[in-house]
């Protein structure tokens, strides 16, 4: 693990310094492998199953602490969709976040180096839908297909580190909604 970070350090030295989240005005991309479950109604009984995927993030500073952003993502999985047949599952989607940046107020409350230009960790909501299709599988070989929406929303924690105060750096996030646990590159 050390020297996976010590690659990573020399990686991304001498991109620029700031501070980790800046504030109002700043941006920050991020595309992460994500793992979450999803549900779906179908035929007024709730499915669910794990997929895996890719999501792509923005987030734009309102205030020094807060930030709006969005998130689109898009997923696969197969799971057992009930006792008779197995789906193998796509969906696309997207939404909305809100996140709070509690180590920059820490940061900036306690004069302390706390080295909040490399580090960001947060706390937030996130709220989005998308749609998917499920192709089914009997244990017999018959098959079918069938579109659903996708509908999300819940908290997460995330941190990002920018080795050396750079401006790319690793994101880790974890929570409910958009993905249960998610890891990345982030630029700002």
């Amino acid at each position: 693990m050390k020297k996976l970070l010590l690659i990573l350090t020399i990686c991304f030295a001498g991109f620029g310094f700031t501070q980790s989240f800046s504030g109002k005005g700043s941006k920050v991309h991020s595309v992460s492998l994500n793992s979450n479950h999803f549900h779906h109604i179908n035929h007024n009984w709730s499915n669910g199953g794990s997929a895996y995927g890719f999501i792509g993030q923005g987030d734009y500073g309102l205030h020094p602490y807060l930030s709006l952003g969005w998130q689109g993502s898009i997923g696969w999985g197969r799971f057992n969709a009930n006792a008779w047949s197995r789906s193998n599952t796509i969906y696309f989607s997207g939404g909305a976040t809100f996140n709070f940046h509690f180590y920059q107020l820490i940061s900036d409350k306690s004069g302390e180096n706390i080295y909040a230009d490399q580090l960001d960790i947060y706390a937030g909501v996130n709220l989005g839908a998308g749609f998917g299709l499920s192709l089914y599988e009997d244990f017999n070989g018959n098959r079918s297909s069938e579109g659903f929406p996708v509908v999300y929303g819940g908290p997460h924690l995330g941190i990002r580190w920018y080795p050396n105060a750079g401006n790319i750096g690793i994101q880790l996030e974890g929570g409910y909604g958009k993905s249960y646990a998610s890891l990345g590159v982030v630029f700002r």
